[in-house]
């Protein structure tokens, strides 16, 4: 059951004004991170399907705009029941961002695997500094806290959320970090956050290197898997061990992975009960599906543990995964994220985050090419200006062509 948001921070500027809008969908979003928690959930509690917008945009299945809490667009008269509650945009890192929709019975058998694994209580928080309209935020922030009785923290500025969990975990019992690589960049090896703060790295690149040095002098960080389509979740490390170490756990209740038998392009299926449906471009509602061909690659180990491996359009260089290279580069990058892809088999991009902790390019560049024979100049270095970022905080995959805000090195 969906309770009350309660905030914790910065309070909103305003409290959105909701008309009664019965089974009408309207679309949610704003600057205003607070307002659109609230309004989501409010709508929500009110049994009005919210399509979450990371741009002040109408949808064919909406009757409605809410734009930091004021309406740009009137809603409409309502449609009949669309079959979904809650919809989200994916994040758009392998092309034109899609749209996924789901029920409320699917987002809380998610929530519920999230309050277990972080251990969430009344008393606990969670805090995060990603938007409210991306999906993690959604469901394992507002949706989980409205759930759980739980207090929520948005951050607006990345840079000061590991410090303000320790700050909050000395007044909860649970702090939970829903982190990405923007607030991982502050982490501050030696300050070590306090014992029950615990750190979800979202789609953070993490060598494991930076793992262990993480768990070992900022926090007890774990690393989980899930889509869009899946509400971003299906696997997760709730081990946190030695042999679970770079990898993204296990499956959920009910959930799997499988991966293709082609060594040359393994690429991973899940299945699980929270497989969502997509809305097409004139508010139809898609196929139902329990199972999802992903564009990631990937391999179950014997405990069922899933480590990903890259992207479909990968190729293996000098027999090595981009996550093995990011691996083996662990100890150059230290505990920075980085995303390592295979353009090609003569070819390799590393891309930074922003150039703020330097490294020696030339040291890693070596690194790469004792690993897999490549020359120096086939290992291209990419530093990310976070302003090039997608709407979720995540590092950009495209390596053909450098967008705005990129550098070459």
């Amino acid at each position: 059951m969906i309770g009350p948001l309660h905030l914790v921070g910065s309070a909103p500027a305003l409290t959105p004004t909701l008309p009664r809008l019965g089974r009408a969908p309207v679309a949610v979003g704003g600057h205003d991170q607070q307002l659109t928690a609230l309004a989501t959930v409010e709508l929500l509690r009110a049994r009005t399907p919210v399509l979450l917008t990371p741009t002040p945009h109408t949808h064919p299945a909406t009757r409605g705009l809410l734009w930091d809490g004021r309406w740009n667009a009137a809603p409409s008269p309502a449609p009949p029941a669309p079959g979904w509650d809650v919809a989200f945009y994916t994040s758009g890192s392998t092309g034109t961002p899609r749209l996924y929709a789901f029920t409320l019975d699917q987002l809380t058998t998610v929530v519920n695997w999230y309050a277990a694994i972080y251990r969430l209580t009344a008393d606990s928080v969670v805090i995060t500094s990603m938007p409210a309209t991306y999906n993690f935020t959604a469901v394992a922030g507002v949706l989980a806290a409205a759930m759980t009785g739980a207090s929520l923290h948005l951050g607006a500025d990345s840079s000061v959320v590991l410090d303000h969990a320790r700050t909050l975990a000395a007044r909860h019992d649970r702090c939970v970090v829903l982190a990405n690589p923007v607030v991982l960049q502050h982490a501050r090896p030696g300050r070590r956050l306090p014992s029950n703060v615990l750190i979800d790295s979202g789609g953070a690149p993490l060598s494991a290197t930076a793992i262990t040095r993480f768990r070992e002098t900022v926090a007890d960080l774990r690393e989980g898997y899930g889509l869009t389509e899946t509400a971003s979740l299906t696997h997760f490390d709730a081990e946190g061990t030695p042999d679970s170490l770079g990898t993204v756990g296990g499956p959920l209740p009910e959930c799997a992975a499988t991966t293709a038998p082609s060594s040359a392009a393994p690429v991973v299926s899940v299945s699980g009960p929270a497989v969502g449906r997509q809305l097409t471009a004139d508010g139809a509602l898609g196929p139902t599906q329990t199972r999802l061909v992903t564009t990631d690659l990937g391999r179950v180990d014997s405990a069922g543990r899933l480590r990903l491996l890259g992207r479909s359009d990968d190729l293996a260089v000098g027999g090595l995964w981009p996550r093995e290279v990011l691996d083996a580069i662990g100890p150059v990058l230290g505990t920075r994220c980085a995303l390592v892809r295979h353009p090609a088999p003569d070819r390799i991009t590393v891309r930074l985050l922003d150039a703020e902790n330097p490294l020696s390019v030339d040291r890693l560049r070596r690194r790469v090419g004792v690993l897999t024979g490549l020359p120096a100049h086939a290992v291209q270095v990419d530093v990310e200006q976070p302003r090039s970022l997608l709407h979720s905080h995540k590092l950009l995959r495209h390596t053909t062509a450098h967008p705005p805000g990129s550098t070459t090195t």
